[in-house]
């Protein structure tokens, strides 16, 4: 799919990785165990408000951005 990426029982690590790709940004895992969370979905690769908000409802875990990085640690 065009502009979009598409996971199936992907871990976190790897979602945020490949997203991080077409952003001029860094994911910071403040607690490592997040990391291993699994994820399913197509996310757009434009936007990541929309990814971020997604993560803040589906796991235990607040996001915090920072101009180039963005946390995520256990809520």
């Amino acid at each position: 799919m065009d502009g979009r990426l598409v996971f199936e029982q992907s871990p976190l690590s790897e979602v945020v990785e490949e997203l991080a790709r077409y952003h001029e940004v860094s994911f910071v895992f403040a607690d490592l165990s997040l990391a291993k969370l699994t994820l399913s979905g197509t996310f757009d690769t434009g936007d990541l408000k929309p990814f971020l908000g997604a993560l803040e409802r589906m796991f235990p875990l607040r996001v915090k951005l920072q101009s180039d990085k963005i946390t995520l640690s256990r809520r």
